[in-house]
């Protein structure tokens, strides 16, 4: 919380309500950089190798920063900053070097992501969905060679799967699932195989949410699955019933339900609108697993800068483009 309280005071002292490009680019490196070195293991600062000119922390913030502005091209974005931005970033390495750093790096994305998550607010209750993430249009999907349909060492692989919304069907790809907060903050998403039921991936989701009100879709019924979560986790699962299911809502709870479903379509919509979450540009595994982390680290990057600003948390194009 110091960090939150010294940005939103140097913030307020000089009036300053929106950021430039430049100034995004710099306040995101000294967030990223201050809990880089304050968190970060010693073992992963201090890797086995030569020292690089180009810090760890200058390489996420170019990153998260590039997906905040929905910049969904790699090539275009570091040519853009090497040409910009070059005197803030003198030691920028050529494109396939820093892609490689950037992959090396996505799992502490990942732990930075959720330090910056502990400086927002929390509740008890929470909302879980999923989104369709297809490589390619269905068309073409039995004929690609996308490396992405082999199976990678942890089992994830692009399979078929079916969405009934969204005007895709069945598509081949994969599943996105999120675990959001009641203000449609994004808390912590698994990547999965299409073809793998949404009500399998819930257990592993919420096991650090203990005593919580879990809220999903039509998805998510299941006597057995509301049962072990209770018994197991303390979690409550309300799930919006089907219209031929017995011992309904009661009329209030129906009203709830249905609100709190809104906010995670509209967090949806930002993830798929201004991070291109659905839109598959990498070639393996790896390189999705990173895209992806960038994608929610960016997300909330600027969540938290937005509450630094004295602005609506979510509100998030309009602290890009400003």
């Amino acid at each position: 919380m110091k960090l939150y309280d010294t940005l939103s005071q140097q913030f307020q002292q000089a009036g300053i309500a929106y950021l430039d490009i430049e100034d995004l680019l710099c306040t995101s490196f000294v967030i990223i950089d201050d809990l880089y070195k304050e968190f970060v293991p010693q073992s992963i600062q201090h890797r086995h190798g030569p020292d690089s000119c180009f810090s760890d922390s200058e390489v996420l913030a170019i990153s998260w920063v590039g997906e905040l502005l929905t910049i969904d091209s790699e090539n275009a974005w570091c040519s853009f900053v090497k040409k910009q931005f070059g005197d803030l970033f003198p030691h920028l390495p050529e494109r396939s070097r820093f892609n490689r750093r950037r992959r090396n790096l996505w799992k502490v994305t990942d732990f930075l992501r959720q330090r910056i998550l502990g400086m927002l607010p929390s509740d008890d209750i929470l909302l879980v969905d999923s989104l369709p993430v297809p490589i390619c249009d269905f068309k073409r999907a039995y004929f690609s060679k996308s490396p992405l349909k082999t199976e990678a060492l942890n089992g994830l692989q692009a399979t078929y799967g079916h969405c009934a919304t969204k005007n895709l069907g069945t598509f081949l790809g994969f599943r996105v699932h999120l675990l959001l907060s009641q203000e449609g903050l994004p808390l912590t998403f698994v990547v999965a195989n299409a073809d793998i039921d949404d009500r399998d991936v819930l257990p592993q989701m919420i096991e650090s949410f203990l005593n919580t009100i879990v809220i999903g879709d039509k998805g998510y019924v299941s006597d057995p699955l509301r049962q072990e979560l209770k018994v197991t986790y303390g979690i409550d699962l309300l799930a919006q019933k089907r219209s031929n299911q017995k011992n309904p809502y009661p009329p209030w709870v129906k009203r709830t339900i249905n609100r709190l479903r809104k906010r995670i379509e509209v967090s949806i919509n930002q993830l798929e609108d201004q991070f291109h979450l659905a839109k598959v540009r990498a070639r393996t595994h790896w390189g999705l697993l990173t895209r992806i982390s960038d994608k929610f680290a960016a997300f909330t990057l600027g969540a938290f800068l937005n509450r630094c600003l004295g602005r609506p948390l979510l509100a998030l194009k309009a602290l890009a483009f400003a």
